[in-house]
């Protein structure tokens, strides 16, 4: 997705959003644009929405990443809405998490049924799965795409996982796993 301006005038707030049942991890900074600067219009303003139509974001995974983000991260911390382990947490995710910023599609997942928009043409495509405390880079290479008579779409896709990172889960896990010593 090509980098875009806000729009020319735009009034409104930043805000922290987590969604419902969703880690902390997966949370983002968005824009409510409200068309003035009254904090009282905030419920009725919407938010800026990106030329995909899904609404404009900083994800918090990315915040550390940018220097120029490191003050908002901060408020971040100080306003209680992000803790200081969570940035330590999101400080160590894969360096290029912040691929999956502002101006690209959104291939951060941290639920099933989450919508997210694969890019057909492109082998392969960067997808960053969010946990409590973890986030795992796969790529996604589609190999099919098939239409039925009624319009429905689907595709056969192809995940693939850096090594590296799939040991780093398992053992982390592993580290955590109640001992099994005795058990019958």
């Amino acid at each position: 997705m090509p980098n875009t301006r806000f729009p020319h005038n735009a009034r409104g707030y930043l805000y922290y959003y987590l969604a419902p049942n969703a880690p902390a991890l997966s949370g983002q900074i968005r824009f409510r644009v409200t068309g003035t600067n009254d904090p009282a219009l905030f419920s009725s303003g919407e938010d800026l929405l990106r030329a995909d139509h899904l609404p404009w974001r900083i994800p918090v995974v990315s915040l550390p990443r940018h220097k120029y983000y490191a003050a908002l991260l901060r408020r971040l911390v100080d306003d209680g809405l992000v803790s200081e382990h969570l940035a330590q947490v999101a400080s160590s995710s894969p360096c290029d998490v912040t691929s999956a910023n502002v101006r690209s599609a959104p291939r951060i997942v941290h639920a099933f049924g989450q919508p997210f928009l694969p890019q057909f043409g492109q082998a392969a495509q960067p997808f960053y799965f969010i946990g409590a405390e973890t986030v795992l880079r796969a790529n996604f290479v589609p190999l099919n795409i098939v239409s039925d008579t009624a319009g429905i779409w689907g595709a056969t896709i192809k995940v693939t996982m850096a090594s590296s990172q799939a040991r780093r889960s398992v053992a982390s896990r592993s580290r955590r796993a109640p001992s099994t010593q005795g058990a019958v």
